[in-house]
């Protein structure tokens, strides 16, 4: 059974540093919604702890102030967080040898960014799974600081949308996502993904558009990967001691020419 090794520190430091001050804005705009949603600084910051997701808790806090019933933010933030089941799933390969104990720790603290770092560096080294737990911690901290900070700021905070501050997130995503992107699969699922986001806001609201365009985004690599495969891809050769390849006849002296090999 796989084990975490040593956490890297200095990767993950260099690595998940510019997703972590992207955090800063949005979880400050979370805290600043929950105060003037009459939240609790308790409550808020319970529910950076428990929730923690950018994009479900900033809706909820909306929905709260407007007087939505809770029944409704629930659904809401569910179908918006779903698409983590489909991202848990991709990295199943990698953590399938974990214990169930150490599934149980990396999971719940997994978001977009860290699934993003963790599969790119799971592609460099399969077996490292103290930078996929660092990165998340150090996410998870992020977040949840910078809800209290926000909190406290009260009604300053939302005055960060105005600087352009929200468009650091999706835009160090796409950043993300170009980097880790390496196959004409993943680039052919990448750009559907964004059609079907860009297409169906016209007809579904935001907490349907991410769910659909990420399972439509995952059909359209699965369906692209084998048509798109170079031909002879993935077939290894097979080479014996002695340097020939089994699936063929072993060459000797003369034997293309027909001659038997002269003494």
């Amino acid at each position: 059974m796989a084990t975490l090794r040593r956490v890297p520190f200095k990767r993950i430091l260099a690595d998940a540093t510019p997703v972590a001050l992207s955090y800063v804005p949005f979880g400050i705009l979370f805290g600043a919604l929950a105060e003037r949603a009459s939240l609790t600084l308790a409550q808020a910051a319970a529910m950076s702890l428990l929730v923690y997701s950018g994009a479900a808790q900033l809706v909820a806090a909306q929905m709260l102030a407007a007087g939505a019933a809770p029944l409704t933010i629930v659904v809401t933030a569910a179908v918006l967080t779903i698409r983590h089941v489909m991202m848990g799933a991709s990295l199943a390969p990698f953590t399938g040898r974990l214990s169930r104990g150490l599934k149980l720790i990396l999971s719940p603290l997994m978001t977009d960014e860290s699934f993003a770092l963790a599969w790119h560096r799971y592609r460099q080294d399969p077996s490292d799974h103290g930078f996929f737990l660092g990165a998340n911690l150090y996410l998870y901290a992020t977040w949840n600081l910078s809800t209290v900070v926000g909190y406290l700021a009260g009604q300053a905070a939302p005055a960060l949308t105005s600087l352009g501050l929200d468009m650091v997130f999706p835009l160090l995503f796409v950043a993300i996502l170009v980097g880790i992107t390496r196959t004409r699969a993943e680039a052919f699922a990448a750009v559907t993904g964004v059609a079907v986001a860009l297409l169906g806001r016209q007809w579904l609201s935001v907490e349907w558009t991410i769910p659909a365009a990420g399972l439509v985004a995952a059909l359209a690599g699965l369906a692209a990967e084998k048509p798109l495969q170079p031909a002879g891809e993935g077939e290894a050769v097979r080479v014996t001691a002695d340097g020939n390849d089994p699936g063929k006849a072993p060459h000797t002296p003369g034997s293309s020419t027909g001659k038997e090999p002269e003494p």
